[in-house]
């Protein structure tokens, strides 16, 4: 048999498939009736039908939005209220810590504290960059001295 053949066999059954499930159902078709429909209403009543199932879907979908966003606002009001709570009973705490001390000494106090560690750092700095200057200045010298013994 050749290819051609066997695809004519499959086409003809195939076919005769088709003729037999439609002539099956011949009987319930000849019963069916379809209802009129003008091409006005058709074109409207699909409109409204999809018009209907989008309002739902939108609905949905913003109420869902509205619910995380209140949620996640309610969170965001309550850790806010609850640092605010934090940073009050703080204050309060350093008010009644600090109460007790004259600021105006104080200050004075601290700004001679101030200066007198600033002095130092700035006299440490100084030392530093000293100590740096020599150590290089020795390295240049012991460099040339064994320049000088091995010739």
């Amino acid at each position: 048999m050749s290819l051609i053949t066997i695809c004519q066999i499959i086409i003809g059954a195939s076919l005769a498939g088709m003729l037999f499930i439609f002539l099956r159902n011949l009987p319930f078709l000849a019963e069916f009736e379809p209802k009129p429909i003008l091409p006005e209403k058709k074109f409207f009543n699909r409109i409204k039908y999809n018009l209907g199932k989008t309002k739902t879907k939108v609905g949905e979908i913003f109420h869902k939005f509205v619910e995380k966003n209140s949620h996640k606002l309610r969170i965001f009001i309550l850790k806010t209220d609850n640092f605010l709570i934090s940073r009050a009973r703080q204050a309060r705490e350093k008010k009644i810590h600090f109460a007790k001390i004259n600021f105006k000494k104080k200050k004075k106090e601290d700004y001679l504290v101030r200066k007198e560690e600033d002095l130092k750092k700035e006299e440490e700095k100084k030392i530093y960059i000293q100590e740096k200057k020599n150590k290089s200045k020795s390295k240049f010298k012991n460099k040339k001295r064994k320049k000088r013994i091995k010739k």
